[in-house]
């Protein structure tokens, strides 16, 4: 389990696209990353529509992003999922993520947003969890399991 605890600055000054020409406004958190080839991501989309988004990279062999590119994504789909409203400039929420064998529960505030099951792909994937952000200012502190309440374990 691991959470990330912050206060939303608003958007950056300039917007950097991302490879496909989409501008994004994102924050989140990365599980099980091995390297930036291969991880989980819990995204928290802020822009152009809100709401969160499971996706994990997959590309064997590969470590650096010069290797992969923007290869080997899957998007999972929620068995629940809740609808998010905008995020407000200067809002200080907590996103928490929680992995429980192929289960995955994403929360905001300790309350369940999301709720499903990773692809088998992404069974072997094992590192530190940590933070990725596309063209938004936040304030953070990243929090392991025991310095917050984890969302509640998959049924």
């Amino acid at each position: 389990a691991v959470a990330l605890r912050f206060t939303y600055r608003g958007p950056t000054d300039t917007d950097a696209k991302l490879a496909s020409g989409e501008v994004r406004r994102q924050v989140g958190l990365k599980l099980r990353a091995q390297n930036s080839c291969n991880l989980v991501y819990v995204m928290w989309r802020i822009y152009p529509k809100p709401g969160l988004e499971v996706q994990v990279k997959r590309n064997p062999g590969a470590k650096t992003n010069e290797d992969c590119g923007v290869g080997g994504y899957t998007k999972v789909k929620p068995k629940k999922k809740k609808s998010l409203a905008l995020l407000e400039k200067d809002v200080e929420p907590t996103l928490a993520a929680y992995i429980d064998g192929d289960d995955l529960v994403a929360s905001i505030d300790g309350a369940m947003v999301w709720r499903g099951r990773l692809p088998k792909a992404a069974r072997d994937l094992f590192g530190p969890a940590g933070i990725r952000s596309d063209n938004v200012t936040f304030d953070g502190e990243l929090l392991a399991d025991g310095d917050f309440t984890a969302p509640p374990k998959c049924d």
